[in-house]
């Protein structure tokens, strides 16, 4: 599921189970043949879209992470992209598994920076950003840095600026106490 958030941030908190083993390594060779949940489907890059449409006058985004699918989305309805993750040379490896093909860095700048570190980076700190946007990115974070990792988005965030997230987590057992997970999936 997603969460909207407006000039202001929620942190869902739930256990985070890491056991798919998979390296980002053989992720970025096996893209195209992997499928939901390690790859975002393309109903929710559709929504994802969707959102993006309907700002146009929100220009410059950040994007957490290398999904070549949210770096589309963001190319695709004319946003200014800097995109975020800890490998320089993955950010530019994932290009190949993007549908705009001659993507280089005149049309979107790739920031090397951990993602617990955007405050300390002059570059970032810098900047308020109209749209910040990640597809799981959150669920690589142990749960103990949630809240540190959303309050430093919300200081790149620009005054009227959104925080467009997918996180999937398996909440605790009656965490939420008047709506069902399936309910938040089918709201989505």
């Amino acid at each position: 599921a997603a969460v909207y958030v407006h000039s202001n941030h929620l942190c869902v908190r739930a256990e985070h189970d890491d056991s798919t083993g998979t390296s980002i390594d053989a992720l970025i060779s096996d893209w195209k043949r992997l499928s939901y949940p390690l790859r975002a489907h393309s109903s929710e890059i559709a929504k994802f879209m969707n959102f993006l449409e309907m700002l146009p006058t929100h220009k410059k985004a950040l994007i957490i992470g290398a999904t070549p699918e949210l770096r589309d989305a963001a190319l695709l309805s004319g946003k200014n992209i800097t995109c975020v993750d800890r490998d320089m040379k993955q950010m530019r490896e994932w290009r190949t598994n993007m549908r705009l093909k001659y993507v280089d860095d005149s049309e979107e700048k790739l920031v090397e920076c951990d993602w617990l570190k955007l405050r300390t980076h002059d570059e970032l700190s810098s900047t308020k950003y109209d749209l910040i946007l990640f597809d799981q990115a959150m669920n690589r974070l142990p749960v103990a840095h949630w809240d540190a990792f959303l309050d430093q988005l919300y200081e790149l965030l620009s005054d009227d600026g959104y925080i467009v997230l997918k996180v999937m987590c398996k909440p605790p057992t009656n965490y939420f106490k008047n709506v069902s997970v399936d309910d938040i999936i089918n709201d989505w």
